[in-house]
């Protein structure tokens, strides 16, 4: 009877412990070097097609590793499936790969057939470890100027998705869409950087694709995000924009700004700040209302943190946003967390670790992400010599209407 009572003690146990803690979707990218552009150790990039995903998302995802490798074909990525999975195996796997094949054809004589036989195998190995793999299409390319090439394009996308929709373990997305041109072989102008690399809008658009597909199949879990100003382990004050008195740093921005915040526009923008009621939780949003814009022309949003970190901690910054569509983003959405010595007043930057960067070499993002956004960046070790963290949100538009919801910054 002791036995019986002990056995039915731990299964309520371990019922209570899977309520209590739901599995958290982790993530890892496999592929080339469309998927090693999502990120480098210090920022997301917005030419990266999964940070938009999962900011579309609301981080629905934790990002646990990228295996994107700059010019290696399907063979060469089935060689590091083990390196996804022997090491903190994760939920969900994205997988992006054929490109190079298609391009190395006539040098490597390469095939679709062929080529997809290892795509399977990366497929197979992923899911026979118990990863469900997100499997993507291929994206156009202006480098494939053979009819041998085009054709392998094609059939390769087929392969895919003929074999993906009927296979357990596998989401097919044809992310691979977003941007091809229908009246020609190759995406639509200023999607790419180079005629194969996503530039932020076409990144943009593959992401918006991905998430719109994966609502269907994946759990969402809660934001983490707080709305309330007394939580104890958000260093930010007044994380989620309340009451009025905030700071506008110069004569462009005009209106109501939050308290604790300091709001500012740049380059012909004009700004005006006000406060509107959330729709579903209490309380109340800042709004920026954002006109004459340019590309150069951007409004600003920071708050300056001098206390609660220490140098050697580890933290991340996370803010929730919301486009409206009537908007037109221009250049881009910057979020980051500037880690600075702060001497007399004049600021060192030690290190900026971005939930969302635009390299100034990059195309325009020229695109309008509407809906929520929830932007996250890397979880970082604060450097010597920190004695400030400015929490910042960078958008340059030429006219539309922003509202910032929430905000985070804590140690992990």
């Amino acid at each position: 009877m002791r036995d019986v009572s002990a056995r039915r003690s731990a299964r309520k146990a371990q019922n209570m412990a899977k309520l209590a803690a739901p599995p958290v979707s982790t993530a890892k990218i496999l592929g080339d070097s469309i998927t090693f552009q999502n990120n480098v150790a210090t920022h997301f990039s917005d030419r990266g097609y999964f940070v938009w995903a999962n900011a579309y998302l609301g981080q629905a995802f934790e990002f646990t590793g990228n295996y994107g490798v700059s010019g290696q074909r399907s063979d060469e990525i089935l060689k590091r499936v083990g390196d996804v999975i022997n090491v903190d195996k994760p939920s969900y796997c994205f997988v992006l790969a054929g490109v190079n094949d298609i391009s190395q054809q006539a040098t490597k004589n390469t095939t679709a057939a062929g080529t997809f036989a290892n795509i399977r195998a990366i497929y197979d190995a992923l899911t026979n470890a118990g990863v469900t793999v997100i499997a993507l299409t291929l994206p156009a390319s202006n480098s494939w100027t053979t009819d041998t090439q085009n054709a392998m394009y094609f059939e390769l996308n087929r392969l895919i998705k003929d074999y993906a929709r009927v296979s357990p373990n596998i989401i097919l997305v044809d992310g691979g869409s977003a941007y091809l041109d229908p009246a020609s072989l190759g995406p639509v102008t200023g999607m790419t950087v180079d005629g194969t690399h996503p530039a932020p809008g076409g990144a943009s658009r593959m992401g918006r694709l991905l998430a719109d597909e994966l609502r269907k199949h994946i759990k969402l879990q809660p934001t983490t995000l707080a709305y309330s100003n007394i939580d104890p382990g958000n260093m930010l004050k007044n994380a989620t924009f309340s009451g009025t008195g905030g700071t506008a740093a110069n004569a462009s921005i005009t209106g109501d700004i939050a308290a604790n915040w300091i709001g500012a526009a740049y380059s012909s923008a004009t700004v005006v700040a006000s406060k509107v009621n959330r729709s579903l939780r209490m309380g109340q949003r800042q709004r920026l209302t954002i006109s004459g814009g340019t590309a150069t022309g951007n409004a600003y949003l920071y708050q300056d943190v001098s206390t609660g970190f220490a140098a050697g901690d580890k933290v991340y910054g996370q803010i929730a946003l919301e486009i409206d569509a009537s908007s037109v983003v221009t250049k881009s959405i910057e979020f980051g967390v500037d880690c600075r010595s702060v001497t007399g007043g004049v600021g060192t930057s030690l290190g900026t670790y971005f939930g969302m960067f635009h390299e100034s070499a990059a195309p325009d993002l020229n695109y309008t992400p509407t809906g929520q956004l929830i932007l996250r960046t890397p979880t970082f070790t604060v450097p010597a010599n920190t004695n400030q963290l400015r929490f910042s949100l960078r958008i340059h538009m030429s006219t539309g209407i922003v509202d910032v919801d929430v905000a985070d910054l804590r140690k992990v």
